[in-house]
């Protein structure tokens, strides 16, 4: 009879256990030539990656044309990247989106849907069914980016299509303010979490602690999630302790490359930038153990059985920061 009663619960437990997400592998690529290196699909092909989010344009503010227009417009080879899928990605500032009026934003769908149809290879490639729009909304411009968002599903090229908007972790904590983006799916931003422009901030890039404040009700998000994490790092420049810019982790000489922080002892030019005697730099970093740390915490909160995750963003010398075992392990936490 106990073995029975036992055979019984097992058998039950199996039915109603939750199968496993689905995962799909994927990387942003945010360059504006696509030209992929050895190094590059060598580790997209270890890694299993079938997936690839390329953005194909900006759309920023001119003031001096006083209208929102395309920079940093996408060269795509003439031939296919073989083995991946490709979603267009478009990042949209928010300055833009303040900007306009309704007329503009109705205006704006128009030509981004336009570009969006000139820039897709016709024929080849693998292009996929989604296109993401990213944009850093606020409270204040919501209205008018949902306007966009829901306009562009009347264009011709956005037919047959699914459109998924970027959620920053602001975004997701605070959907009272904020609003749920009228799409079909989310994609959270797991970095950027820290204020950077703070002297006394350690990391803004990513911090686990800071991530699990903003996730606390992410099962709860009315859109099916995707995820990206960073494998990216970059400088912080401070002059008299007030932020003063970014600066590319490939401009610093590599006598300098890996401390936490710099400090310049006297007026010094390196490789373009000027830094004045007190100058200091902060190195923020995506470290291994925090991104595992982070792909636990979100894949216990995800509302979706399948879902995408990306990391940001696909460079040789993003790659050369991590073995690919370690890449492998963060893409498998969502398993």
């Amino acid at each position: 009879m106990l073995f029975r009663v036992l055979a019984i619960s097992l058998f039950l437990s199996a039915c109603t256990s939750k199968p496993d997400k689905q995962v799909t592998r994927a990387f942003y690529h945010w360059k504006s030539r696509v030209n992929l290196t050895t190094k590059e699909t060598q580790a997209l092909d270890t890694l299993s990656v079938t997936r690839l989010y390329i953005k194909f344009f900006d759309v920023e503010w001119d003031d001096e044309k006083n209208q929102a227009v395309p920079v940093a417009m996408v060269r795509l080879p003439k031939t296919d990247i073989p083995k991946y899928r490709v979603t267009p990605v478009v990042f949209i500032t928010n300055e833009t989106i303040q900007r306009l009026d309704e007329t503009g934003i109705d205006t704006l769908v128009v030509k981004l849907a336009g570009l969006l149809q000139e820039l897709t290879p016709a024929t080849d490639w693998t292009i996929d069914h989604e296109v993401q729009l990213d944009c850093d909304w606020t409270a204040a411009t919501r209205d008018r980016y949902f306007r966009l968002l829901e306009g562009a599903k009347k264009q011709p090229y956005f037919t047959g299509k699914k459109i998924s908007a970027t959620i920053r972790l602001h975004q997701l904590k605070y959907t009272q303010s904020n609003g749920i983006p009228p799409v079909d799916r989310g994609l959270l931003m797991a970095y950027n979490m820290g204020n950077l422009r703070h002297p006394e901030t350690r990391n803004s890039i990513i911090d686990p602690a800071i991530l699990n404040q903003y996730i606390g009700k992410m099962s709860n998000y009315p859109l099916p999630l995707d995820i990206a994490l960073p494998v990216f790092d970059w400088w912080i420049w401070f002059r008299n302790d007030k932020y003063k810019g970014l600066v590319r982790t490939e401009t610093i000489p590599y006598s300098l490359y890996r401390k936490e922080k710099v400090v310049f002892t006297e007026n010094t030019v390196v490789n373009g930038h000027t830094f004045e005697k007190g100058d200091w730099l902060r190195y923020e970093n995506s470290p291994y153990l925090s991104l595992t740390e982070a792909a636990y915490q979100l894949n216990r909160r995800l509302n979706s059985d399948r879902t995408t995750v990306i990391l940001y963003h696909l460079d040789p010398s993003n790659l050369s920061k991590y073995t690919l075992h370690e890449l492998e392990t963060v893409y498998r936490r969502f398993r």
